[in-house]
């Protein structure tokens, strides 16, 4: 048995044109994830531009922010999406490598969302943003230290904006799907991870598309500062049924074995 099935992709969920007139903008939209979100917001209005620059340049998000807003209008909606990426032991892992993902993930937020606040406090207009996560960047993970390091910053990240910001109604919010269909970069194959989720399935992208134009759209006005787990009660297996332990560098290892 599993969780009932979701709707089909493509079912609306909102009214048509509930973000008609809104530019939305999304990170690394690309992925099956960001593809979701992307047509999501689109069903329901919004203009919807992937931001490709690097978000650790600051300058370069700026530059990205002028053109986009001279092309279509305000931006009142940003996604900071990063799609998942492969697992990696601490010891095998290079410097340059836990550089380039804590400043992609952790910096490239700050300075995205930093750039939209200021655009928006200074013209007075309302705007949402949604943080993309994981269920590890709250218990850690083993093999994804580095992305779960910038995650759990960017968790507290959210939650400082969302105070910050709610007098200039500007919400923060934040996702963490647990593993999603067609997105998962690890070495497990996606059946081999739907028997261990409580749920008995895997999270489909259009789901995690579903909960974050729910907390852009206008029936969300007074949600902010929280991020949501969305893993089909992941979060009970230490509890109810306990994998057996596989130390990370076997994994990563038998991994590169093939």
């Amino acid at each position: 048995m599993a969780l009932a099935a979701s709707y089909p992709q493509g079912t609306p969920m909102l009214a048509a044109d509930v973000f008609a007139g809104q530019v939305a903008v999304i990170t690394e939209a690309n992925d099956p994830i960001g593809q979701a979100i992307a047509a999501e917001l689109s069903r329901g209005g919004a203009k919807v531009v992937p931001l490709e620059v690097d978000v650790r340049d600051a300058a370069a998000v700026k530059r990205a922010f002028d053109a986009i807003e001279a092309a279509n209008g305000p931006i009142s909606i940003l996604v900071n999406h990063f799609a998942n990426r492969a697992d990696a032991p601490v010891e095998v892992m290079s410097v340059e490598a836990w550089q380039d993902i804590t400043h992609r993930v952790l910096d490239g937020t700050f300075n995205t969302c930093r750039e939209l606040g200021l655009r928006r406090i200074a013209d007075g207009r309302p705007a949402t943003v949604v943080n993309g996560g994981t269920p590890y960047d709250i218990t850690g993970g083993a093999g994804r230290a580095a992305a779960v390091a910038a995650g759990a910053g960017v968790m507290n990240l959210t939650k400082s904006l969302a105070v910050e910001w709610a007098p200039y109604d500007i919400r923060v919010n934040g996702i963490a799907p647990g593993y999603v269909a067609g997105s998962e970069a690890g070495p497990v194959s996606e059946g081999d991870l739907a028997v261990t989720v409580p749920g008995g399935r895997l999270c489909e992208p259009h789901e995690v598309a579903w909960f974050v134009a729910y907390m852009c759209c206008p029936f969300a006005a007074y949600l902010t500062g929280h991020t949501f787990v969305l893993d089909g009660a992941s979060w009970q297996r230490p509890g109810r049924s306990p994998p057996l332990f596989e130390p990370i560098r076997d994994r990563y290892d038998a991994a590169l074995k093939g």
